[in-house]
């Protein structure tokens, strides 16, 4: 690849470009490499680096195109961690086999999330996926259960590390951690029936043996969640968002078509979840120029734009690039995931009302980019 003149930083949007690309292979990506706006080999990794997407792009850092365009030494140091990053999921999934064993062995339920099962489903590889701990759901009932078995396998918990009313523990054990969940989120465990989780349960097979998993909906619920509340402390990284990309075309691949985004928002509404829904899945389509491969997503997020809580799409990059702690995010959470109908409309009315006038205006009602 020639070299190029560079008259301005790459942006953020032609990075997230760049990564989508490699979904479509190794000559996508070069593609897109190619013609990146202003591509700058030193930001490029850097981004690389600072969202974990080191392991999305390893299989294609061996090319000699792809070595010709990005930097000598972030190429050298990905090669020197690989093999930490190998034993780093070689780990995670011998934990995951230890922790399904004890489990059944005690009569237990529990279900694999996240982690080593989008690897293993979503990017095609569980190494491709940067990930640190492990992920279970339980069933509330067995929570202590659970917690005992874990401490008998050397697990400890970690206090202090997750708020009052959490719907998750954390425990470690050296250099292994899990989280143990018995809902999807703290504001959703009061909307999500228990029961709905597991009546949707999935199979996969990982190391040999076979897993159970959160179906395909309440696996994207549980993102989409997630990424909520990600965003409002300013520590979403894009890892989050290819999630959410890969688990889409996922989807649509398994399906023969588009997920029924009508039928998926109707259910959340039912539960009082719908907006922060919305929100997050405007927020993907304004900063990841997809919304011409899923039209229906587009389309139902077109005829609810008014719950919308961006203005257009550099507002959406900057609430993806703010960092930790910033008051922007904390306001847009509020507007996006409302506690209660009362007490968003009692914001409203309040110390957001301005904003609230200002949103009522045609002129001002979110739109979709025009990629």
């Amino acid at each position: 690849m020639p070299p190029r003149t560079v008259e301005h930083t790459m942006d953020y949007r032609s990075c997230i470009s760049t990564v989508r690309a490699l979904a479509d292979g190794e000559e996508t990506f070069l593609a897109a490499l190619e013609r990146a706006p202003a591509f700058d080999p030193q930001v490029f990794a850097a981004f690389l680096e600072r969202h974990r997407l080191v392991a999305w792009v390893a299989p294609v850092l061996g090319s000699e195109r792809v070595r010709r365009a990005l930097p000598a030494a972030f190429l050298r140091e990905a090669g020197e961690r690989a093999p930490a990053r190998r034993q780093r999921t070689e780990r995670l999934l011998a934990d995951c086999l230890q922790m399904r064993a004890a489990f059944a062995q005690d009569g237990l339920d529990c279900l694999l999330l996240k982690g080593l099962v989008f690897g293993q489903r979503f990017y095609g590889d569980i190494s491709r996926r940067h990930q640190q701990d492990v992920d279970i759901l339980v069933r509330s009932a067995e929570l202590p259960a659970a917690l005992a078995t874990l401490e008998r396998l050397g697990y400890a918990k970690d206090e202090g590390r997750i708020g009052e009313g959490a719907v998750r523990r954390s425990l470690s054990r050296g250099d292994s951690e899990v989280d143990v969940h018995w809902n999807l989120r703290r504001r959703a465990r009061r909307r999500i029936d228990e029961e709905t989780l597991w009546a949707s349960r999935a199979r996969l097979q990982l190391g040999g043996q076979v897993f159970e998993t959160l179906g395909d909906e309440h696996a994207l619920l549980f993102l989409l969640l997630a990424m909520c509340g990600d965003l409002r402390r300013g520590a979403c990284p894009v890892r989050c968002f290819l999630d959410l990309y890969l688990l889409l075309r996922h989807a649509a691949r398994t399906q023969g078509r588009e997920l029924d985004w009508e039928a998926f928002l109707a259910r959340r509404q039912a539960e009082a979840l719908h907006k922060p829904c919305v929100n997050v899945l405007a927020l993907f389509l304004a900063v990841w120029p997809v919304a011409a491969e899923f039209p229906g997503l587009a389309a139902a997020i077109g005829k609810r734009r008014r719950l919308v809580q961006l203005r257009d799409t550099q507002e959406a990059v900057a609430i993806v690039e703010r960092p930790r702690g910033n008051p922007e995010n904390q306001l847009w959470f509020q507007r996006a995931y409302p506690y209660d109908a009362l007490s968003d409309w009692t914001r409203r009315l309040t110390r957001d009302l301005p904003r609230t006038l200002d949103r009522l205006r045609p002129s001002r009602t979110f739109a979709l980019p025009q990629d």
